[in-house]
């Protein structure tokens, strides 16, 4: 997943010279959109106005302090998902970790060189999607892990359509549009997990399966009807138990589906 451009920032920070000093290295220098705030209540107030991808927030700051504001901003929805990073001077390990258990993203500590703010900010924009991407990858290879667990189960099914097939057993349309269902599905749900193979057969007896059109709940396949079904039947299958076994091997492929980030 590609790391989207930073562009839009809010700041709260009470003290004017320090406010002044990021808001202008930030916009004059990076060309960063800097909205910025001398309270958290001024920022809750105009939240709903803004748009940011980051929240930079003062610790230490009268009525409202940072971690008071950044729970606040959490509870609407588009602020529920942004790295929120802290500026402060308290950058012993205990305060660290305790900013870590409040759930920050990035902590800038006072005093900081402005010429190298942005290269700061930009390093813990980078780590906070690289972090989101690696856990969504580890969470899509779970799903893709479950979903190879449950093609067993359609091999099953397809077996059973087999089985009817070939012992001449009426084929009626219920049981067409079963398989219909069943195939459908691995048509798209294969490109999704990222077997395109799968996905491929599947679409072919799809497209085949088009072409019969019952005229009644009975009806009889012909001949080359059933042997084209079966044929495509035993090539889906054999493509599904391929991908089962590759799945079981220590080469298993991760990250075998490519996903591109928002520019925004």
């Amino acid at each position: 997943m590609e790391i989207p451009k930073l562009d839009r920032i809010l700041l709260v920070e009470d003290s004017y010279h320090i406010r002044a000093l990021l808001n202008m290295t930030l916009t004059v220098l990076n060309n960063y959109q800097v909205t910025p705030f001398d309270c958290g209540e001024t920022a809750l107030n105009n939240a709903s106005k803004l748009n940011p991808q980051l929240v930079i927030l003062d610790v230490m700051m009268p009525g409202m302090d940072g971690p008071t504001v950044m729970k606040k901003l959490q509870a609407l929805p588009e602020y529920r998902d942004l790295p929120y990073f802290f500026l402060t001077s308290k950058v012993h390990s205990d305060d660290l970790a305790e900013f870590e258990q409040l759930g920050i993203h990035g902590v800038i500590a006072k005093p900081f060189e402005p010429t190298e703010l942005a290269n700061m900010i930009e390093s813990l924009w980078t780590r906070f999607h690289k972090s989101r991407n690696d856990a969504y990858m580890n969470q899509f290879s779970g799903l893709q892990e479950e979903y190879l667990e449950n093609l067993h189960t359609s091999i099953d099914l397809l077996n059973k359509h087999l089985d009817r097939l070939e012992e001449k057993k009426q084929f009626s349309s219920d049981h067409l549009d079963d398989l219909c269902i069943l195939v459908n599905d691995l048509c798209g749900s294969g490109k999704t997990y990222g077997f395109n193979d799968i996905s491929s057969s599947a679409q072919i007896l799809t497209n085949f399966l088009k072409t019969i059109a019952p005229k009644s709940e009975t009806f009889a396949l012909s001949d080359s009807d059933s042997s084209r079904i079966t044929a495509l039947i035993l090539g889906l299958i054999t493509i599904i138990e391929k991908a089962c076994e590759d799945s079981e091997s220590p080469t298993r492929l991760k990250g075998s589906v490519s996903f591109k980030g928002n520019a925004r």
